[in-house]
C-alpha cells in the first residue's frame, strides 16, 4: 500500500521518514487503546469482586468453590481485551526496573 499526502493540491508519496512516523503514531495509538481497555476491565472487575474482607467472608462462610465460581463469573462477564498480554508484560518489566532502582539507592 502506498501512503500519500497532498502538497499544493498534488498527491505525492510519503517519504520513508514520514512513513515511519505514521507507523509509530499508529502503534502508540493502538497501545494506548489497549491500555485504556485493560484499565477499564480491571476497574469493572474490581467493583464486582467486593472488598478483600468480603471475599474472605465468602470463602469462610460459603467455601472456596463458591468464591471461585463468583470470580470466574466476573472474569467471564468482563474478559480482558485482545493484546492485554503485552500490557501485563510491560507492567511487569516496569515493576522489575523500579525494584532494581530501589535496591541500588543507598538509604
Amino acid at each position: 500500500m502506498i501512503l500519500t499526502k497532498k502538497v499544493n493540491g498534488i498527491e505525492v508519496e510519503l517519504t520513508e521518514a514520514e512513513i515511519k512516523e505514521v507507523k509509530a503514531r499508529e502503534t502508540a495509538w493502538a497501545e494506548s487503546e489497549v491500555n485504556r481497555k485493560v484499565e477499564k476491565t480491571r476497574l469493572s472487575r474490581m467493583s464486582e469482586y467486593g472488598t478483600p474482607g468480603e471475599q474472605l467472608d465468602m470463602i469462610y462462610h460459603d467455601g472456596f468453590d463458591v468464591w471461585s465460581a463468583h470470580v470466574k463469573a466476573i472474569k467471564d462477564k468482563h474478559p480482558m481485551p485482545e493484546g492485554f498480554e503485552a500490557v501485563i508484560k510491560e507492567e511487569k518489566k516496569d515493576k522489575e526496573k523500579a525494584a532494581k532502582l530501589k535496591e541500588k539507592k543507598p538509604e
